[in-house]
């Protein structure tokens, strides 16, 4: 049965690297980029076939092993694998949750607008148009 394993892995592996590898022609990196998407997701599939958690899990056992570095590396075809460490992403979660019976003093509060700048400077109400498929 490993064997069978293995081999569906080789396969799934052969035709799914090169697919990702189109993802870094579609998208190209940012200059400040360090990694390639090919890569991170690559490493992210990388962690789900070794049944690993999160990424906190997983990280470690790569470090801090050569050996299993190098298996990556050579399975998944990696040039460099992506870490965590001290990058921070900036994520506006203001739309997340919102409740009209909970609240605080130091709550966000949302106002919509009901007009309309025109190019003449004039405010116009907003009419909202809903779309109608037949």
């Amino acid at each position: 049965m490993r064997r069978r394993k293995q081999a569906m892995m080789t396969t799934l592996l052969r035709l799914l690297i090169p697919v990702m590898r189109r993802f870094d022609e579609q998208y190209p990196a940012a200059a400040q980029a360090h990694y390639r998407l090919s890569d991170c997701l690559l490493s992210v599939l990388a962690m789900f076939v070794f049944k690993q958690p999160n990424w906190f899990r997983f990280e470690p056992r790569w470090r801090n092993r050569p050996a299993f570095l190098r298996s990556l590396q050579h399975w998944f075809q990696l040039e460099e694998i992506p870490s965590d460490a001290h990058y921070l992403v900036a994520v506006d979660g203001t739309g997340g949750v919102s409740s009209t019976t909970i609240h605080c003093d130091s709550c966000l509060h949302k106002h919509h607008r009901q007009t309309v700048v025109a190019e003449t400077g004039e405010e116009l109400p907003l009419v909202r148009r809903r779309l109608v498929v037949a």
